[in-house]
């Protein structure tokens, strides 16, 4: 039988370590807009100017001068730091360097607990694949997926080495007063310091530490409350975390990430066999299993449960949290079927066809295209903005709240919009559920152009809104294409500015780059 020699085994390890960094750098580099970019980055260019943050919205007409709680003004702040220095490869360097280094503890966690090149890199591919949904746009949740490596790296040591309970409740304050200042996702960071917490007391208190160490302990207790404290460190003070808990119970139907993660998709089948082999390998492993540990892994593993929006947190926490006793128990029984001689050779086959495909998806990917660019969704309303951009339109506009800050960052605040994706930090309930009514053509649908200033609404083609507007008295198109429909008041100054031929698009090619 063929078997590798450790040579073979150290220089497939190289490869395969290779090609996971490789794919890592690549999904880092290749940058999607959000359609909360523009929006980031502007309302971070407003913080720089003023010096400070705006008190009100100066953007829409349907709120004008409305409270925003910004509780993503740290964030928004870097990116506009970013784009005034470097452009868009300025925001694409730095989301591709948080990607990167997330990687690179990840993998420091597993290699120093012995684990070989090839399991390393055979774990840390596993985790990339649920890290997609977070790794090609930019977004703040970036910031969120990097305090929580630090946070579990951290928590992870103390409970595997009793040690360090001093720097503990430094550290992770320190990371909760940033994370509250650059993103929302503190909040389930809170809940999983309290379950790890809690457990960790329990630990602690069956031991018998809570005798033998005192100053220790103490240190161990006070980390929730001092954390918790800690996120108080914010303009809005202890507001801010009242307002997240207030509006993450809000139902959000019409955003998918906010939905719970099916099982029956791609995503939910690699995360429920994630998931199974993750609770086997708990149960059949030899290593040490804190309780604390255990509490974190089980809030991160229900979390996508809640909102699809957290499986990327869900593969960041499991190879820290979970990734030694998958190791342990898998390759275990994987030593087992090596010892009685089986072939080796058909795995190292598989990585090397990984390899090839995947250096083909690279080449695929990247060639013919800008390097350091944010590629822009054909679905934006491109050449319509472009069109009112150039014939210098103001006024007040209704556009779909995923186009809202696009339009914002090309004509706000001369052109004022109806509602965008800030939602609950700047609308109320009472304008949401307006916009919720014309968007679904349903009950008082027409509210929103018929009670309120609005001159124009630019909606996406063959859809409930567009179809009503081509039947509304006093309403005309003037504007089509792929991506929308435009309207104006029939008979107004905006229709005669308005129509005729749209301009060609500001670039050319099947690619268009932010912004």
């Amino acid at each position: 039988m063929v078997t590798l020699p450790l040579q073979g085994k150290q220089v497939a390890g190289l490869v395969v370590s290779a090609l996971a960094f490789a794919l890592i750098v690549w999904r880092g580099i290749v940058t999607e807009a959000d359609p909360d970019l523009w929006g980031h980055v502007r309302f971070g260019q407003d913080i720089l100017k003023l010096g400070s943050l705006p008190s009100v919205d100066p953007y829409s007409y349907l709120v004008p001068n409305s409270r925003w709680i910004n509780h993503e003004w740290l964030s928004e702040t870097i990116f506009g730091l970013l784009y005034n220095t470097a452009g868009p490869l300025g925001l694409v360097a730095f989301k591709c360097f948080c990607v990167v280094v997330i990687a690179i503890l990840v993998w420091r966690c597993l290699f120093r607990g012995g684990f070989d090149l090839v399991r390393c890199a055979e774990i840390l591919v596993v985790a990339e694949v649920m890290l997609l949904p977070a790794m090609t746009p930019l977004r703040p949740n970036i910031f969120t997926c990097l305090i929580l490596t630090l946070l579990l790296l951290v928590l992870d040591y103390f409970a595997t080495h009793k040690r360090g309970a001093t720097q503990l409740c430094l550290t992770v304050p320190v990371l909760f007063a940033v994370w509250a200042n650059v993103h929302g996702g503190f909040v389930l960071g809170l809940i999983i310091l309290s379950a790890w917490w809690i457990g960790a007391l329990i630990e602690a208190g069956v031991s018998g530490a809570l005798e033998r160490k005192k100053a220790a302990t103490w240190l161990l207790v006070a980390v929730l409350p001092l954390s918790l404290a800690a996120t108080m460190l914010n303009p809005y003070g202890p507001e801010l975390l009242r307002f997240l808990l207030e509006t993450t119970s809000v139902r959000r139907a019409d955003i998918s990430e906010w939905q719970a993660l099916g099982l029956t998709n791609t995503f939910g089948l690699y995360y429920l066999a994630v998931l199974v082999l993750s609770a086997l390998s708990l149960v059949f492993s030899r290593k040490l299993k804190p309780l604390s540990t255990l509490a974190a892994w089980f809030v991160l593993a229900c979390a996508p449960q809640v909102a699809y929006r957290f499986l990327p947190l869900f593969a960041i926490g499991t190879p820290i949290l979970v990734g030694p006793h998958l190791a342990d128990a898998g390759y275990r029984f994987y030593d087992k079927l090596s010892s009685k001689r089986l072939v080796l050779l058909p795995i190292f086959t598989v990585w090397a066809v990984v390899v090839v495909f995947s250096a083909i998806g690279i080449w695929s990917q990247l060639s013919g295209r800008a390097l350091g660019q944010i590629f822009v969704s054909p679905y934006m309303p491109v050449d319509a903005v472009s069109t009112l951009k150039q014939r210098n339109v103001r006024g007040n506009a209704l556009v779909q709240f995923n186009w809202g800050e696009y339009v914002i960052w090309h004509l706000g605040p001369g052109l004022k919009i109806a509602v965008d994706g800030r939602r609950e930090t700047v609308y109320p309930a009472n304008v949401r559920a307006l916009y919720s009514n014309f968007v679904t053509g349903s009950g008082d649908w027409d509210a929103l152009v018929d009670k309120y200033p609005t001159d124009i609404v630019v909606m996406e083609p063959y859809v409930a809104p567009s179809n009503l507007m081509l039947l509304k008295h006093g309403w005309v198109r003037v504007y089509a294409d792929n991506a929308c429909w435009m309207f104006v008041r029939q008979g107004s100054e905006l229709e005669r500015v308005l129509t005729g031929s749209s301009p060609p698009s500001q670039q050319t090619g099947s690619d268009r780059y932010f912004p």
